[in-house]
């Protein structure tokens, strides 16, 4: 979804991404998965968060799902270093 938008509001994303999950509306323990998520993929460098704004950082946009823990097991592994 963020992908064929550019960026997206966090709150529609939340509402396509519980329909497309098949709930009916968006609770408290859904969201509080959403919101590590999108805190886990911005950490690894995937995402870039503004306000209510999510974006796919631009190095990243063609990235497919099943690259997606390599590269947050690089980055982390790359911000211990760091650390």
């Amino acid at each position: 979804m963020i992908r064929q938008n550019v960026s997206v509001d966090r709150e529609g994303l939340y509402k396509t991404m519980t329909n497309l999950l098949g709930f009916t509306r968006t609770g408290e323990n859904i969201v509080t998965r959403y919101d590590e998520s999108i805190a886990y993929l911005k950490e690894c460098g995937l995402l870039n968060v503004d306000g209510s704004e999510i974006s796919i950082v631009e190095k990243n946009s063609n990235i497919n799902l099943h690259e997606v823990y390599s590269v947050c097991s690089t980055n982390r592994e790359v911000l211990k270093i760091k650390a």
